[in-house]
Parts: C-alpha cells; structure tokens; sequence
C-alpha cells in the first residue's frame, strides 16, 4: 500500500489552518437563506400544481408507485438526495406501479453522475409534496453515562414538473431538534437538491446540486432528512459517491456545510453508444476550525456500450484534484474503470466499475510523490415485489478523509431493505459500515476509524394526511490506538449510541392513495 509515516508537527500545523475568508456567513444565515429559497422554489409552483388538481378524490391522478429503496449515501456522504436517515422516516405508501402510469426506461449511464435506477414514472406532469412532524426521542450515547430526551421537529417539500423534454425537481428537507439536559447538544439540518434534465433528439443534459448544513456527519444522521415525504420520486437517483465529499467518520458536534454541484452532458451517435462529459465541484467547510474542510474539482469522460435490451458495458476515466483548508497540501487522482451495468425497468437495477488509481500527494510529508491503488463502486436495487425492496451499494476508493484526515483509503457498504404489509402498515431496516484509513499515517495519531449504524422504522398511516412510525438506531464507532488528529473526534472509542423514536407527520396536501 502506498501510505506510510508522515512528519506529525506538519499535519498538527496544516490542520489547525482555516480560511477564514470561504465562507464569512455565520450558520444560522445560511440556514435562513437555505430555508426561503427551497421553499419558496418549491412551494410556489406546487401550489399551482396542487390548483390544477381534480376536487373529486376519486379523479386524483397522484402516482401511486412503490416506493423503491432510499438510496443509501456514500460515505462521502454520498450522494446528498437527502435520504431517510437511520431508522426514520416510515415508508409511506406502495401498490401497483400499473394504477399510476407506464414506467419509462432509466436514462443514466455507466459513466455518469448518478447513479442507474429503475426507471421514471410517466404518470402526471406535477408532484408535489409537504410534511411537517414532530418527534420525541432519548439518546443514550451522546453523552457518556447519561440519558437525553429530544424533542425534533421537521418539515420538507419536494416538487417535480414534467414537460418533456425537460424535468425538474426541487427538495427540501430540515430539521431541528433540542436535547434535555444537555443542550449544548441541540441539533439542526436543513438541505435539499436542485435538478434539472433536458433530453432532445440524441442529448442529454443534466445539471443538479445537493447540499446540507448540519451539525454532525450525514452517514447514518439521526437528522438528516427525517421528514418523511410521502412523494418520493423516482426521477432522481444518488450521485456517484466518489464525487461528493466524504463525511463517513463521526465527528464532535460541529456545523458543516457540504455541497455537490454536477453537470453532465450525453451523446449517443448510434442507439447502442453513448459519449459521456461529467464535471463536478464537491465542498466541504466546517465553522470549526480544528477539523479539516476540502475543496474537490472532478472531471470524467466516458463511453457506454449496451450489448442488448438489458445489459451494458462501458469504460471511464475520471480526475479528482482535492484541496485542504487553505493548506499546502493536494491530492490528485486518476482513475481508469471498467463497468458493467444491468437495467429491468421497474424491477432491477445493477452497476459496478473499478479499476486503478493513480495518486498524486503534494505536500504529505515523507509520503509525497506518486502511488498506486485501485477503486471499486457497486450499487444494486431490487424490487422483489411491489411490496418488498432491496438497495446495497458498496465502495472502495481513497477519499479526501471526513474532515479528519488529509486523504484517506475508504471502503463503505450501505444496505435497506423496505416492505409494505398492508396499505397501511410498512416497515424499514437498514445500516451501513465505513473504514477509513490514513492516507498519510503517523504512529503518534490515531490512522484508522471503523464507524457503523444500523436501524428498523415502523410506520402506519392514519387517514389520508398522518403517519405514525416508531423508530429505532445503533450507531458506533471505534479508532485505533493513538492521539486523535483533530481535535474534536467525537463518539470515537466512545459507547455505543442508541436512539429511538416515536413520531407523527402530517402532509397537508395529503397522502399517495393505494
């Protein structure tokens, strides 16, 4: 392997660095901001949407698909759709994906941002969505020997327009949420994804950004998007993980603003082939200046080959330039796959791509100049049936390290399976594992952090508007031996955390009918 020690005063002086100048708004103006433009994007034109509906319950024309399995979020956090976190948020509805319109053949390639998915519904030009709830919670790991009540409340709103040939969807999530007694605790989350799609003739162009200010780490967050929407859409899929900053080591309370910006552009000069331009911009900043922020740049082109009506093969070159706070140090990457695909429409989705990766670390200390190491990322949806689902997603890859390390070598595994029992009951588990490995070791710090969760959702729906759900998660972490290289390293060789929650939401707009 490629790592190997590094000079320890030189990581303790690059990491207390901070810029001071990336981002002079204080957090809670970021939120406000954050807040008003998603809802009034989104709000505005639902409600226009919501005007055109049918009075008569019996007429509605909302889709009634099954929901398929969130898609898990890379260690980098992957992929930022906002997906239920661990163990919240009740799966709302499911039923015949024939009552609600045709299925469309998924778009995405290999070689793309995101990732492939089932497919899109062709069911009605608008969706739209609101929820509000309320939460009460205990927390029995957040402070060492004692146990917390919190109290959360959350809201979101996702719309989605059709107008072929363009596709827009807007989602937004927050949340907040207040310990007792120790509220120095007290938590927030507020994000959401912007995308818009234009197909015409043999193009393709697709351009989105995903953000979230938050005061802990996404992977496996009590908070991130805990507020349940009914509508979950089939449009958007998760961004590739390697292109999002990665947030997979759990971290001290610290506010956080991560965003990915992707833009994609495809061209297909026969029916069989597809060219692939992507380019990306991953930001991670932290308000806390002991822990390390990053800037990523990404750009990769490709080209995919179906073989037939299912299966497709492609090959892609990717290049990551990765910045740290206003450091000296720089870590570049080149990485050449190879990638299978398999796409039933409705039914199954399957990707994997790997190949080597060539790394180049400026300013790392005794590690500094060229190695070698190799990438890896798959992702499998499977709806069993239209009341069982299944979605895993695996990866391994050097990453820009959590805020905690300068680069590291990460392997990250996520998994959810959902059922629908009847139309009112459904239940979801899921969980996730991350390592992640000094890029840059040193026998004075501690270079490696293991960080899993795991979580079950329980949910009913009351009428056409509430839903009732009792939740429950696990989550720890644990480091190796030495001194943390950050200051701030949370629940690492902490006690286990146990969380579990009763909830209730209410959808305005009202439920997806079975």
């Amino acid at each position: 392997m490629f790592i190997g020690p590094t000079n320890h005063e030189h990581r303790r002086t690059t990491q207390l660095s901070f810029d001071k100048g990336l981002l002079p708004m204080k957090p809670q103006y970021i939120r406000m901001v954050l807040t008003t433009a998603f809802v009034l994007t989104s709000c505005i034109s639902g409600v226009r949407a919501q005007e055109q509906q049918p009075s008569d319950p019996s007429q509605s024309t909302d889709p009634n698909a099954p929901i398929a399995p969130a898609p898990t979020q890379a260690p980098d956090d992957s992929g930022r759709q906002l997906p239920a976190a661990a163990g919240r948020g009740p799966l709302l509805s499911a039923g015949s994906q024939a009552d609600s319109g045709q299925i469309q053949p998924d778009s995405h390639m290999l070689s793309g941002v995101e990732l492939m998915g089932f497919g899109t519904l062709d069911a009605r030009p608008h969706v739209v969505d609101v929820v509000l709830g309320a939460s009460e919670s205990v927390d029995t790991g957040i402070v060492t020997g004692a146990i917390n009540s919190v109290t959360s409340f959350n809201q979101g709103v996702t719309y989605e327009r059709i107008e072929p040939p363009y596709r827009f969807t807007a989602a937004y999530q927050g949340s907040e949420a207040f310990y007792h007694p120790s509220t120095f605790f007290n938590q927030f989350s507020e994000g959401g994804t912007l995308a818009q799609e234009v197909q015409w003739k043999r193009w393709i162009l697709r351009l989105r950004d995903d953000l979230v200010l938050s005061r802990e780490a996404t992977f496996g967050n009590l908070y991130t998007g805990s507020a349940g929407l009914a509508s979950q859409t089939l449009a958007l899929t998760s961004v590739e993980p390697t292109l999002s900053p990665s947030e997979t080591i759990l971290t001290g309370t610290a506010t956080r603003l991560s965003n990915t910006a992707t833009g994609e552009l495809d061209y297909s000069p026969s029916r069989r082939s597809t060219l692939t331009f992507a380019g990306s911009y991953g930001l991670l900043h932290f308000f806390d200046p002991t822990l390390v922020g990053t800037n990523s740049f990404d750009g990769r082109v490709g080209y995919d080959l179906a073989l037939g009506a299912k299966n497709s093969i492609g090959i892609i070159y990717d290049y990551n330039f990765t910045d740290f706070s206003a450091t000296p140090s720089q870590l570049q990457t080149h990485w050449f796959q190879l990638a299978f695909g398999r796409k039933i429409t409705g039914r199954f989705a399957f990707q994997i791509s790997g190949g080597p990766q060539l790394l180049r670390l400026s300013n790392f200390g005794p590690v500094s100049g060229q190695h070698w190491s190799w990438g890896l990322s798959g992702a499998l949806s499977y709806q069993m049936t239209r009341a069982t689902g299944y979605s895993l997603s695996y990866f391994h890859a050097v990453t820009s390290g959590s805020g905690v390390f300068f680069g590291a070598e990460s392997d990250v595994a996520t998994g959810v399976a959902t059922h629908q029992f009847t139309r009112v009951w459904s239940a979801s588990v899921n969980g996730g594992y991350a390592r992640n490995i000094n890029a840059a070791p040193s026998p004075m710090l501690s270079n490696r952090f293991d960080n899993w969760f795991a979580g079950a959702t329980v949910g009913r729906k009351l009428g056409r508007e509430f839903v009732f759900g009792l939740s429950y998660t696990f989550q720890q972490q644990t480091n190796s031996v030495g001194q943390c290289p950050v200051v701030n390293c949370g629940l690492a060789g902490g006690p286990a955390r146990h969380f579990a929650s009763v909830s209730l939401q209410w959808h305005p707009l009202g439920i997806q009918r079975e």
